[in-house]
């Protein structure tokens, strides 16, 4: 599948999250946009790594990368992961989704929501 191919259906709400990242739809467009990819692109392994790698972690998500390259702190890189990885939780007290404060330590980021 090309990511044109994979807009489409995300569009369509035929797929919500796809691939090796669970990459949505809003997240796709920015990072295409972003990285100038060519929509006839296959969306395979190479194009999610390229995603993750030069767009979620270095720009939507600039705590991680920062992290891991020893220039900034864990918790807020945990907290930058957990705001994108629904699966991953984040600290007691620390805000999430829809104005609301974590009542337990690893509540997802968006707990509630309707859609996780």
């Amino acid at each position: 599948m090309t990511i044109e191919e994979l807009i489409d259906k995300q569009t369509k709400r035929e797929i919500f999250a796809a691939g090796r990242f669970q990459i949505i739809l809003q997240t796709l467009k920015a990072a295409v946009t972003y990285l100038k990819l060519d929509l006839s692109l296959k969306y395979n392994k190479e194009t999610q790594d390229t995603l993750f790698e030069e767009y979620l972690i270095k720009i939507k998500r600039k705590n991680i990368i920062k992290y891991l390259e020893h220039n900034g702190d864990i918790e807020d890189a945990i907290y930058d992961w957990a705001k994108e990885f629904a699966s991953a939780g984040v600290r007691k007290g620390k805000a999430i989704s829809g104005g609301r404060v974590a009542t337990f330590e690893g509540s997802s980021y968006y707990q509630g929501d309707g859609l996780n």
